[in-house]
């Protein structure tokens, strides 16, 4: 199904007047000046089928000239997940696609805090990358095996938002975590095993007159053992046998 129209379109919050631009024939343009001038990229994506659909275009928020472009190919029966960083205005196209991901992908999220922390919904699921899409790992705490087609990191509240087809929407509270995690931590025990472990626990204490969230990191070192949560004062509020 290719009917040359534009399905995405993508303005860049850093720098006004650099618009991206994706078709369902597999046309990705972007301009810099506001619309009076456009450059044809697609060509650089190396090994993505002529007119692919191009259903989502993520740009920088960090970099004008850096977007994140993705490619959907499975209405001619190809599931093949297509996902590039493409930088300095499209001059140069890197695929980001590796072989932990399942399933034609459909929509990308860079977080606004950490610039290498991305978020990739594919028909088959979540993945995130802490690397800039140099590996990833499926997400499987609380969202299913789904087709992902809409990310978006909350400013404020620092939530992932998840649109879906046919699951309904999904939130992911407080991604903050995520932003503290680098390769050395994600070394140690209790961290990540087999790229499906989440090294940290939301724990929340309810009040009549707040809500308070602490994050533990649980090691295995210290299971089976005691934790507990400590709120402001420095006072344990709550303790729980480990399991």
């Amino acid at each position: 199904e290719n009917f040359t129209s534009i399905v995405t379109i993508a303005p860049s919050p850093v720098q006004q007047g650099v618009i991206w631009v994706g078709t369902d024939d597999g046309r990705v343009h972007v301009t810099q000046d506001g619309g009076a001038t456009w450059a044809s990229l697609e060509e650089r994506a190396r090994g993505v089928p002529a007119n692919t659909w191009v259903p989502h275009i993520e740009p920088s928020k960090y970099d004008a000239g850096t977007a994140y472009v993705v490619f959907d190919n499975h209405r001619r029966g190809d599931f093949t997940p297509y996902a590039f960083a493409v930088t300095e205005y499209g001059r140069r196209w890197r695929s980001i696609v590796t072989d932990d991901i399942w399933g034609y992908a459909l929509a990308i999220e860079q977080d606004p805090v950490k610039e290498d922390l991305l978020f990739l919904g594919t028909e088959f699921g979540l993945y995130v990358s802490l690397n800039g899409g140099a590996d990833w790992m499926k997400w499987e705490h609380g969202f299913p095996t789904a087709s992902a087609m809409a990310l978006v990191v909350h400013p404020r509240e620092h939530d992932l938002v998840i649109g879906t087809h046919g699951r309904a929407a999904f939130i992911l509270d407080d991604i903050s975590p995520l932003r503290t995690i680098s390769a050395a931590t994600m070394a140690e025990p209790g961290g990540r095993s087999r790229r499906r472990r989440w090294p940290s626990r939301s724990i929340c204490s309810r009040s009549p007159t707040r809500f308070s969230t602490v994050r533990v990191s649980l090691r295995a070192r210290v299971l089976p053992g005691t934790t507990s949560s400590v709120v402001r004062t420095g006072r344990p509020v709550r303790g729980s046998r480990s399991r």
